[in-house]
């Protein structure tokens, strides 16, 4: 990507995670147009359907996954304090 030298021009990421170039009337920093450059470099760019595809699908196991591990760390943490409530209960009940 070349940089643009109009005064004010600035690089922005919208919400699909692609570079837009907005200008208004101030000169660009080299030294951020090289880490904007940089930037864009190290964005993957999937380069047909099928790994597409592949991404998303790895993207619901992960989000499944997740959730599956949170509510599995709910329900061991409400047993936790279950147990806990009732060695407390049995330490105040009479000889």
């Amino acid at each position: 990507m070349s940089v643009p030298t109009r005064p004010g021009a600035g690089i922005t990421e919208d919400s699909n995670q692609e570079f837009c170039i907005t200008l208004s009337y101030k000169k660009i920093n080299p030294k951020r147009a090289a880490r904007i450059a940089a930037k864009e470099a190290r964005v993957a760019k999937l380069s047909t359907a099928s790994q597409e595809a592949l991404a998303r699908q790895r993207d619901d196991l992960k989000k499944t996954a997740s959730a599956n591990k949170k509510r599995e760390k709910d329900e061991h943490e409400k047993y936790v304090r279950s147990v806990r409530r009732a060695k407390a209960k049995e330490k105040h009940k009479g000889h």
